[in-house]
């Protein structure tokens, strides 16, 4: 088996391989059709890892081939090393240099690029250190930077729509800005500003990739928590048209993944990475890559004759529910219960489960976490006989799966495996190259349902966040919400419990 298989890196594909063809040709319709008044700002709306790229990148080869000029922007490229907003208008401006064949031409743009530069201006007092400074001279560069400045400013919008038009000629612009959700929220509210006041001009379109919790987290931290409008009220001024990414069914889930595993996997596995995968891609990627990882260590040690289906359950719990698999890693006992059940066709029972309540709470609440029952009772409607743990027991597994782990559903691209199938037994121990050293720095933790306690749930984002009434009870009513980003792992850790106790499910991502 680990022959067969190759990882996959997460990248966006040309190919329509999950049935995004009505959606671009939907979106292309908008942006190319005359009727559509410019500017205009698309948002392309879609949980982490929904195909958001991968549609970006189809919309933008369709423009190419139809001959209409674009723009790619990637914010998170310049996120904490230089203002991102700056970095858009300068990326927009250098294409325009690049076609601009006149030498006259080619000195305007660099005209109201250094203008660009001087944008910068309202940092200029923040980097100066020391304690000898002659604050006299100091000020009156300022003021003469920031005159420049505001002159500058009230002349940008004319400058940028003549070039505009000239490069568009009788088309229009169209700006792709992709990956904004991997910003830090301070940058992505930077990129909507910079849009919203300098960028919108005629002929000029934008297709924004973004999530909204991104938005409402940079609300906060730009705004304070004082403000009377939400993330919702705030894109509504930006975006005229909201497209959410349709999730792709399970057949096209299927064709997906046997793409990804070039047909390598078994009925049975393919449809419990199905299951779990809640539709999103991404998941399904860190599957075929974990899977194969998997098998890899299990061929190469004693324990060879192992339920491939178990492996996918436990591999999908450890993917989609990080707390779930942490837990039943230190309590298989449970685990192993709850493999019992899946294999006879049937879910706990209100009696088992209100036994469990009082007896193990935290098993309890794990079960009834609306996004794993809807996974367990799939399967469970699936019937998979072959459910069932033999001597082999649940060792070789955990161990098996334990060279994946990581918390954060997330992950970076850097912690994707190598090409296991290049690797041979002489490799060695497998688990130390591949493993992240410790837990990560910062977590953040994600709302996935308020519970039945929804008001204990605002009571408590309301002391965790500072937020407002409105604000906590539009964070938890909102699915999977970001109560707080990129804090110390323990503390994260220690929220979660919290939200938990309070009647919430969350995860650490």
């Amino acid at each position: 088996m680990g022959e067969d298989l190759r990882v996959i890196a997460d990248a966006p594909s040309k190919t329509d391989l999950l049935g995004l063809k009505p959606s671009v040709n939907a979106l292309h319709s908008i942006v190319t059709s005359e009727s559509t008044i410019t500017p205009f700002t698309i948002g392309i709306f879609g949980d982490w890892g929904a195909g958001k790229s991968t549609l970006l990148l189809q919309l933008r080869s369709r423009l190419a081939n139809d001959g209409f000029p674009t723009v790619v922007f990637n914010p998170w490229k310049y996120d904490g090393k230089e203002d991102v907003s700056r970095a858009l208008i300068q990326t927009i401006l250098l294409t325009f240099f690049e076609e601009e064949s006149d030498e006259t031409g080619k000195e305007r743009i660099k005209s109201v690029l250094t203008g660009v530069a001087k944008m910068a201006a309202d940092h200029f007092l923040e980097k100066i250190a020391g304690d000898k400074v002659d604050y006299d001279s100091l000020v009156q560069e300022y003021t003469r930077i920031s005159a420049e400045k505001l002159q500058f400013i009230n002349q940008f919008e004319s400058a940028f729509t003549e070039l505009v038009e000239k490069y568009t000629g009788d088309k229009r612009l169209i700006i792709l800005i992709d990956d904004l959700d991997r910003c830090t929220p301070e940058s992505a509210i930077a990129t909507l500003e910079a849009i919203k006041l300098f960028l919108s001009v005629p002929n000029c379109i934008f297709v924004i990739a973004v999530e909204n919790n991104i938005v409402q987290e940079g609300i906060k931290h730009k705004y304070g928590t004082s403000v009377s409008f939400s993330g919702r009220d705030y894109l509504e001024k930006i975006i005229q048209l909201p497209f959410s990414i349709p999730k792709p069914n399970d057949d096209a889930m299927r064709q997906f993944l046997d793409f990804l595993s070039r047909g390598a996997l078994s009925d049975v596995t393919s449809k419990i990475a199905v299951c779990g995968s809640d539709s999103n891609p991404r998941r399904l990627k860190r599957f075929a890559n974990s899977y194969a990882l998997s098998r890899f260590i299990v061929e190469n040690s004693p324990d060879e004759d192992i339920n491939e289906s178990i492996l996918s359950f436990i591999l999908m719990i450890q993917i989609r529910f990080p707390d779930h698999y942490i837990y039943y890693s230190m309590h298989p006992s449970d685990l192993l219960d709850l493999i019992e059940k899946i294999g006879s066709a049937e879910f706990y029972t209100r009696q088992e489960l209100d036994n469990l309540s009082g007896m193990k709470s935290e098993a309890h609440a794990l079960l009834v976490e609306p996004s794993f029952r809807s996974f367990v009772n799939k399967l469970v409607e699936q019937k998979f006989a072959e459910f069932e743990i033999g001597d082999e027991g649940l060792t070789p597994y955990l161990q098996a799966t334990q060279a994946s782990s990581v918390t954060a559903d997330n992950v970076s691209e850097s912690y994707f495996t190598p090409e296991i199938a290049k690797l041979g037994p002489e490799y060695g121990s497998i688990y130390q190259p591949l493993r992240p050293q410790g837990p990560p720095a910062t977590s953040s933790v994600r709302l996935i349902n308020a519970g039945a306690s929804k008001i204990n749930v605002i009571k408590e984002v309301r002391g965790i966040t500072g937020l407002g009434l409105k604000e906590a009870k539009d964070l938890v009513e909102a699915e999977g919400s970001m109560v707080v980003r990129d804090i110390a792992t323990a503390e994260a850790e220690t929220i979660a419990v919290a939200l938990r106790r309070a009647g919430a499910a969350v995860e650490l991502v």
